[in-house]
């Protein structure tokens, strides 16, 4: 298997998805698709198998809640925190029992896990400090160490909310940490289509690198995780539009043809490996599930497609892995643009491996 990075705040390494493998209207030099004949191919429903619940996974390394997110993404975070006290506070040492040592005590005991103790020493600088970068660190601490807690009353949920959208009303600079917490705190109250709108616009605002790549993930989470009727706005139309309304224009494809290298294929930024199933591994199956994929323009495998499959579960254990997986996406003159993927994983059972391993090429 190869040796990558999963999910759970860290990248795969970076890991450019060969050109051969995206078909993005007439990227392929020997592809004629068009922009209207692409979109006629896209199923309107991804052709995916049902999963058996009598063919369990060995395991799961995809978060599937934000409770998860936040569990896996806790050192992330602590230093995300950090950093954030680092900038509210500067490099002098702060003055004893100044609010700025009170933020740096919050953050430490986030570090340490001891939620309450961040919260206490968070609110303790919020009383004293009211605007400001100062103020607007606290509430994101707060509001990140109240949602930690927010499993032991909805009231702590609620609360959380509020400090994450009082950092962001502190200070007239983006602060997309705060959005990121308050995108994570929507989607613990059952709010999707608002999480992914407050995820949708920390792309915009985050400089791209971690904290844009986890926002990523958590918008393609929420979309996996969420029944396509409930990602609909008020005038009925669905969250982030149609997969093909963002294609490429005829005339962008005919400039495709003398400048291929406008278009910038998908890369991979968290990718959980496929899984054997038990039953997969009892009777020593092995080879490769082949599978096509639409990676919409957040970087969100969609519309999948077996085109070759595997038996005992394999099948669904190889569709339920791109599912899970998250791309940079596509990009024409830096615009994110909708993709064919397609992909082999392959399934082996080496010697002196119990579970077996599963790959993509």
């Amino acid at each position: 298997m190869e040796d990558r990075k999963t999910a759970g705040g860290r990248p795969c390494g970076g890991l450019s998805v060969p050109a051969l493998l995206c078909v993005a209207l007439s990227v392929n030099a020997n592809s004629s698709l068009g922009a209207t004949e692409l979109s006629r191919q896209v199923p309107d429903e991804p052709a995916v198998p049902k999963l058996r619940q009598e063919r369990p996974l060995v395991s799961s390394t995809a978060p599937n809640t934000s409770r998860q997110i936040l569990r896996t993404e806790h050192e992330l975070l602590a230093a995300d925190f950090t950093g954030l006290v680092a900038a509210a506070t500067g490099t002098s040492p702060p003055k004893e029992g100044s609010p700025e040592e009170s933020l740096q005590m919050a953050a430490l005991r986030y570090a340490q896990g001891d939620f309450g103790g961040a919260v206490e020493a968070a609110n303790g600088v919020l009383e004293r400090v009211g605007s400001g970068h100062v103020a607007a660190a606290a509430a994101t601490v707060a509001g990140f160490a109240l949602l930690q807690r927010s499993s032991l009353s909805s009231s702590l949920l609620s609360e959380s909310l509020e400090r994450l959208e009082r950092a962001l009303s502190l200070t007239e600079e983006a602060f997309p940490l705060a959005s990121y917490g308050r995108a994570l705190a929507l989607w613990t109250m059952d709010q999707p289509v608002a999480a992914i709108l407050e995820a949708e616009s920390i792309l915009a605002i985050a400089p791209a690198g971690d904290l844009q790549n986890r926002a990523r993930r958590l918008l393609c989470t929420i979309k996996r995780t969420t029944p396509p009727e409930e990602l609909v706005l008020e005038d009925g139309s669905k969250v982030g539009g149609e997969v093909w309304d963002y294609a490429l224009t005829s005339e962008q494809r005919e400039r495709l043809k003398k400048e291929p290298d406008a278009l910038k294929p998908p890369e991979k930024l968290f990718c959980p490996p496929p899984l054997y199933t038990v039953e997969a591994r009892k009777e020593k199956v092995k080879g490769t599930v082949t599978l096509q994929s639409v990676i919409d323009r957040y970087g969100c495998p969609t519309s999948i497609k077996v085109l070759e499959g595997l038996p005992s579960g394999l099948t669904e254990s190889a569709v339920e892995t791109l599912r899970a997986w998250v791309f940079r996406p596509c990009t024409y003159d830096g615009v994110p643009v909708p993709v064919y993927y397609n992909l082999g994983i392959n399934f082996r059972l080496e010697a002196g491996s119990p579970e077996g391993e599963g790959s993509e090429h």
